[in-house]
């Protein structure tokens, strides 16, 4: 890719991230909602799913478009995956620590939540997932 064809600013990245999240946020629930209709799973199953193929989606719209990397994906695949990883953690600890601890409503708890998970999962993608130097 030409140099000049690369994201330049964290701005710009953020704003292709936000992009990306929201399609395989779409794809996601297209998934969920298609393998409720035609399979006999659990929901929990095909959420799961659902979520890797979002994932996929994600990782390689990511790669391409917000970051436009360049390194082998043999190397970014395991350090993305880390990354969903330690955001679904991160989400977690929050979730409990809020609607439990601070007695927080649940959606007001799984908003902040997101948002907090949305800035972590773009800082570890811009510094450590995508970064040229990792």
């Amino acid at each position: 890719m030409l140099e000049s064809e690369r994201p330049q600013g964290a701005f710009t990245q953020f704003v292709r991230f936000l992009i990306v999240g929201g399609g395989a946020t779409l794809v996601q629930y297209l998934a969920f909602g298609l393998g409720l209709r035609i399979t006999d799973g659990s929901a929990t199953v095909v959420s799961s799913v659902a979520y890797l193929l979002g994932s996929i989606v994600s990782y390689a719209l990511n790669y391409t478009f917000t970051f436009a990397s360049e390194q082998p994906h043999r190397r970014v695949v395991p350090k993305f995956y880390l990354m969903v990883l330690s955001g679904w953690l991160l989400n977690t600890a929050l979730m409990a620590f809020m609607t439990g601890r601070l007695e927080m409503n649940a959606w007001l708890a799984q908003a902040l939540a997101t948002m907090t998970c949305l800035v972590w999962n773009f800082l570890v993608s811009r510094i450590f997932v995508f970064g040229d130097k990792s």
